[in-house]
């Protein structure tokens, strides 16, 4: 057996068998790609959902990585933390300012 750079002592021939075994396992994997094209495209994008959030995580600051520690757990902390998460249950209070004293 020489190595692949050595020029060989044989003539190349066209081999039939592997050449249709080849075909076969291409269209095979085509065939199989196809047919999972939706979990391949779901299992795609939650990658880059991942790969989003770790970048996010590497450039943010101190004080986001502990919000975003308090807001998770807050959210696993709270009663009904089974049924809802938090910010489906909390209501944003609206503060209605008085109207301005007329003037004297």
């Amino acid at each position: 057996m020489s190595p692949l750079w050595m020029p060989s002592s044989q003539d190349w021939h066209f081999d039939l068998i592997s050449a249709l075994i080849g075909a076969g396992l291409t269209a095979g994997a085509a065939l199989a790609m196809y047919a999972f094209r939706a979990e391949i495209g779901r299992a795609m994008q939650a990658a880059r959902e991942r790969a989003t959030h770790v970048r996010e995580r590497l450039t943010m600051g101190a004080q986001q990585r502990y919000l975003e520690w308090l807001r998770g757990r807050v959210d696993a902390l709270h009663v009904l933390h089974e049924g809802a998460t938090l910010p489906e249950l909390y209501i944003v209070p609206e503060f209605i300012t008085p109207p301005p004293h007329p003037a004297v």
